[in-house]
């Protein structure tokens, strides 16, 4: 069942194309579906560019931080970007996330299964255990009469 297992995870692994192309199929075809990836594309979008202004602009090692109340205040705007540029990048979020779900789910599987069959042989030494004390107790009994 292991072997399955591990075979499964590897799968999903090298499926995250198949689950990409998946779930742009579904956004053609249901309206929700097309929202909802076209949002965590622009979703992506938005932070990937907040991300990349934050660390490579905003923080520069020579730049003070103005002291008292200058005023002085920066807005960045992100141009949005069109449905299917979001739909790209929204289904990449979405198909590696699924897979990730899976793969998670395979893990605290296996996990499960080797903490269910250590438990059944730890049950199983214990009477084996208790078969073999009981043994030895007969056999006290039988030498002492």
């Amino acid at each position: 069942m292991e072997l399955f297992i591990e075979f499964f995870r590897v799968l999903t692994s090298t499926l995250s194309r198949h689950a990409n192309s998946a779930i742009k199929a579904s956004a053609n075809n249901s309206s929700i579906i097309r929202r909802l990836v076209i949002s965590t594309g622009r979703a992506r979008h938005s932070f990937s560019v907040r991300l990349s202004l934050r660390g490579g602009i905003w923080r520069l090692p020579f730049k003070r931080k103005p002291t008292g109340d200058s005023g002085s205040k920066v807005e960045l705007l992100i141009k949005p970007i069109d449905d299917e540029t979001a739909i790209d990048l929204g289904s990449g979020v979405l198909g590696d996330s699924v897979l990730m779900c899976i793969m998670v789910g395979t893990m605290c599987y296996s996990v499960l299964l080797r903490r269910r069959r250590f438990h059944e042989l730890a049950l199983l030494q214990e009477e084996k255990e208790a078969a073999l004390i009981a043994r030895i107790k007969r056999i006290e009994s039988h030498l002492n009469i």
